[in-house]
């Protein structure tokens, strides 16, 4: 969980994966009681609950499943001796009384497959037992502010209402997509990208897309990664997409380039300038997905 200035949120398991470790030996203070308490009734209140409920429809449906497939499996089979048992009947009454052992048997092995089925529709109905866990804290970790490098050439100068143009932009794209981005940029947590995009496959896989956005004035411009976004692009893979935003200017229409792994896609055209990697209009246009 991490905390904001609404309260206590739900923070990605891999949260941390994104951070950079601090080079200074110096260890947090321990959080107060009082404050590890807060976090385990959220947790008991919010996410405990949910889950549950989540769980128990999932378990319903599943004791569902299997109570139909149960039922009609020992029905059949019932029936199956059901019918042997009148057979056998038959010729009893008909005067063949050595079927009378094979009669009585057929009617046993149908009590027999009715009482397993009570039995089995029994024991489904455990499943429906279901009871939270206990919440304990566990640990914490201390995010720090950092100070992530940015472009400062001339060339590639920082422009806060382009960037705040261009970010917009890239949230409204990721929203129409059906993904649900979150910003991360204002953190200053040396992750490397400024919003985390997650969906889910129809297959119930968790996807995410790190996506550093570049926003320029204008059009055709190169855009700069400074070294700890160029390195965690090369970390991150391909869930790690550079979304350039071309023409966020007053009065522009806005070009979106969605570039996949750009560590490996634009390897080849990333020329280090001082402590940035300088990428050419060109290469941007080539590299685009």
């Amino acid at each position: 969980m991490i905390e904001t200035d609404d309260g206590l949120e739900l923070a990605p398991p891999d949260i941390l994966h994104d951070l950079e470790p601090v080079n200074d030996a110096d260890s947090a203070d321990p959080i107060p009681a009082t404050a590890r308490q807060q976090i385990e009734r959220f947790v008991r209140g919010k996410f405990q609950y949910e889950t549950m409920n989540e769980q128990r429809q999932r378990r319903e449906r599943e004791i569902d499943i299997r109570r139909q497939y149960l039922e009609s499996t020992f029905d059949a089979i019932k029936r199956a001796y059901e019918r042997k048992a009148l057979e056998f009947g038959a010729l009893v009454e008909s005067g063949h009384v050595q079927y009378r052992l094979a009669r009585d048997e057929a009617w046993r092995n149908a009590d027999q497959v009715e009482a397993r089925m009570r039995d089995k529709l029994d024991a489904l109905k455990l499943l429906r037992v279901l009871r939270p866990g206990a919440v304990g804290y566990l640990g914490s970790a201390e995010v720090r502010p950092a100070h992530v490098e940015r472009a400062d050439t001339d060339a590639i100068h920082r422009d806060p209402a382009v960037e705040m143009r261009a970010m917009q932009f890239v949230m409204d794209y990721e929203r129409a997509q059906g993904r649900t981005p979150t910003d991360v940029s204002k953190l200053n947590d040396a992750s490397g990208f400024d919003i985390r995009s997650e969906w889910r496959t129809p297959d119930g896989r968790r996807e995410v897309r790190r996506i550093e956005v570049k926003g320029r004035s204008g059009y055709n411009q190169p855009v700069a990664l400074t070294t700890n976004e160029w390195l965690q692009a090369r970390r991150h893979g391909d869930t790690f997409w550079l979304y350039v935003v071309w023409g966020c200017g007053q009065g522009q229409t806005p070009q979106l380039l969605t570039i996949p792994n750009p560590a490996s896609t634009l390897r080849d055209h990333a020329a280090p300038v001082i402590k940035h990697y300088l990428i050419p209009a060109d290469a941007l246009t080539s590299g685009k997905l």
